[in-house]
C-alpha cells in the first residue's frame, strides 16, 4: 500500500518518508509517526518518536535531522585522546570521540554513520544508565531488556517536539486516507537510461499531496533538467 496508518497515534506515514521508514528499522529504529508530512522552514519534514524525516528534493533523498546536536547544543563533551581501531572500538577524528563495545556493536549493523552521524559525547551515565550521544540519536544500554533491546535509541523525537512544536498543532490525529483510484504504466524494454529518469521522477512525485483546488506543477517537482541533478542522458519522445 501507499500510505500506512498508524492508530496508535492517529498519523499516517506515505510516500517516500514510508519507504524510508521501512528500510531503516521501522517502529525499533523511529517509534511512531507524531506528526504527518508537514513544511517547516522550507523543508517538507515528518516527526517520529526517535527521529525527524527532511525530503530534499535537490537531491531525491530523505535525510535525518541532527537531533541529537540540536539537542546538546550549548553542551561542552570532553574529547578524548585518539585510539587505535579495533574489533572492539572505533575512534572518529571527526569529532574526537570514540564508540566501543555494544554501542559499537549497534551503530556498525544499524546503518553507522548514515543512520546516526558521528558520536558526539563518550559514553556516559544519564538518568540512571549509560548512554552515548551521536548527532542523529542517543543511544541507551539496559542490560535488564532482551537481546534485540540492550542498546535501545533515546526518544528525542519526543524531547524536541516537547521543547519546541507543542503548540504547533501538527500532532492532533488525521483521518485515515482511502484510496480513491490507482493505474499502472508499463515501460519495457525501454532504455537504461530512460528506466532510471523514470526512477528518479517517480521518486520525485511519492507521496505529492495536491489540495483541494491546488495547482500541481510537473515542471516544478522535476526542477533542474541536468545530469548534475541526477538525470541521465537519452532518448525522449517528441
Amino acid at each position: 500500500a501507499f500510505v500506512r496508518y498508524f492508530p496508535e497515534t492517529g498519523h499516517t506515514v506515505a510516500g517516500n518518508f514510508r519507504d524510508y521508514f521501512e528500510a531503516h528499522g521501522g517502529l525499533d529504529t523511529f517509534g511512531f509517526p507524531r506528526t504527518d508530512a508537514v513544511s517547516e522552514n522550507g523543508l517538507t519534514v515528518q516527526y517520529f518518536q526517535r527521529a525527524r524525516m527532511e525530503w530534499h528534493p535537490e537531491m531525491a533523498n530523505v535525510q535525518l535531522s541532527l537531533l541529537g546536536s540540536m539537542l546538546t547544543a550549548g553542551r561542552d563533551f570532553a574529547k578524548v585522546v585518539p585510539a587505535s581501531t579495533s574489533p572492539d572500538l572505533q575512534y572518529f577524528p571527526q569529532t574526537g570521540h570514540s564508540v566501543h563495545t555494544a554501542f559499537l556493536t549497534y551503530f556498525t549493523s544499524h546503518g553507522g554513520i548514515d543512520q546516526f552521524g558521528y558520536p558526539i559525547s563518550e559514553e556516559t551515565t544519564e538518568d540512571g544508565f549509560r548512554v552515548q550521544w551521536f548527532q542523529r540519536a542517543r543511544m541507551e544500554y539496559h542490560p535488564e531488556l532482551p537481546a534485540p533491546y540492550t542498546v535501545s535509541l533515546t526518544l528525542l523525537g519526543d524531547q524536541y517536539i516537547t521543547k519546541n512544536l507543542a503548540a504547533s498543532g501538527w500532532l492532533t490525529p488525521t483521518p485515515r486516507q482511502q484510496l480513491i483510484a490507482e493505474g499502472e504504466s508499463n515501460f519495457s524494454y525501454s532504455p537504461d537510461a530512460r528506466v532510471h529518469n523514470v526512477a528518479l521522477m517517480a521518486k520525485k512525485l511519492n507521496g505529492t499531496m495536491v489540495p483541494d483546488g491546488g495547482v500541481f506543477s510537473f515542471d516544478q517537482v522535476m526542477g533542474d533538467v541536468t545530469p548534475a541533478a541526477g538525470w541521465a542522458v537519452g532518448l525522449v519522445i517528441v
